[in-house]
């Protein structure tokens, strides 16, 4: 019989699918059900899931992320995989942490952290080559937050800072994958555009109060933003063979 399909998958909280039950680690705040999860499922694959909530792509690389009382290894201290999923960068320049900031605490103004992402990104996917030169890696982009649809969560102003921030994301991407063989961008950018914030069928979560009381992370991927991501991912591999 054939060995089955090794997927590893890297990143942040897009990636982990904090919110989402069940919840398969508690510091990691990583659901069991995120993309990779059903990806995997569907595949019948063996994975190895290392994204955890707030990791930045340097947490990804080679620091430790730091908690409270604990920490978790760079995601990257080994890989032995077929195939491999990465969302991250959002949390190094201050993306959906500053949307929430923006809600909860105004008036502390805008953050945004001023970082080399190419360089950083470029960093992650050169070492995941080292390490497994043959696995296919998908950069599997940041869903939409504030898309076609207008919403009063965030002012107009507030809005557009986060959607330059997004496109920034994107580009960094592409720019990325360009430059490696066997890598690719699942963009889910523009597949979600129309499923952002106040739109009829959102992909993400917008923001309330309650929210908070539910286990709910404001502005990030809901439980059909993660199967639309895995969906797109199982197309573009079923498309490269």
């Amino acid at each position: 019989m054939a060995k089955p399909l090794r997927i590893v998958a890297l990143g942040s909280s897009f990636a982990a699918g904090p919110g989402i039950t069940p919840i398969e680690d508690t510091i990691a705040t990583r659901s069991a059900r995120n993309y990779a999860h059903i990806v995997a499922e569907r595949l019948q694959a063996k994975l190895d899931d290392r994204s955890a909530s707030g990791a930045t792509l340097c947490h990804v690389l080679d620091e430790r992320q730091k908690f409270f009382t604990t920490s978790l290894s760079p995601q990257l201290h080994t890989l032995d995989a077929d195939v491999v999923f990465l969302t991250a960068g959002g949390n190094d320049i201050g993306y959906s942490l500053g949307m929430i900031r923006d809600s909860v605490l105004p008036f502390l103004g805008t953050l945004n952290y001023q970082v080399d992402l190419d360089a950083r990104l470029a960093a992650v996917v050169k070492r995941v080559k080292e390490l497994a030169p043959k696995a296919k890696m998908y950069l599997v982009e940041y869903l939409t937050v504030f898309g076609s649809d207008r919403t009063d969560v965030l002012n107009a102003e507030r809005v557009r800072h986060y959607q330059k921030q997004a496109e920034h994301l994107a580009r960094t991407y592409k720019k990325v994958a360009d430059r490696y063989e066997n890598v690719e961008v699942i963009k889910m950018s523009s597949l979600s555009f129309d499923h952002g914030v106040g739109s009829q069928t959102p992909w993400v979560t917008g923001f309330s109060w309650s929210m908070f009381w539910h286990g709910i992370v404001p502005y990030h991927p809901n439980r059909e933003g993660h199967e639309a991501v895995a969906e797109a991912i199982l197309a573009a591999m079923n498309k490269s063979g």
